[in-house]
């Protein structure tokens, strides 16, 4: 007759709290990774767009619109 094997005790607190904080640090790198060329396509959009902006307007002129006079 074979015995049952014990049941799996949980994981202690601290136990539990150092696997979880390793498990985040992982995510953690993993989603900065992804998300780097993300960033930097974006940041490099957004310096196109600006300059595309100031190449068509005078440096002098809002992006607004001409100053209004309020009485």
């Amino acid at each position: 007759m074979t015995t049952a094997p014990e049941p799996e005790q949980p994981p202690t607190l601290p136990e539990a709290a150092t696997q979880l904080g390793a498990a985040l640090r992982q995510f953690a790198a993993a989603y900065v990774a992804a998300a780097a060329p993300v960033v930097r396509a974006v940041a490099q959009l957004a310096e196109r767009v600006h300059a595309a902006e100031q190449a068509r307007r005078p440096a002098w002129q809002s992006p607004y619109g001409p100053p209004t006079r309020r009485h």
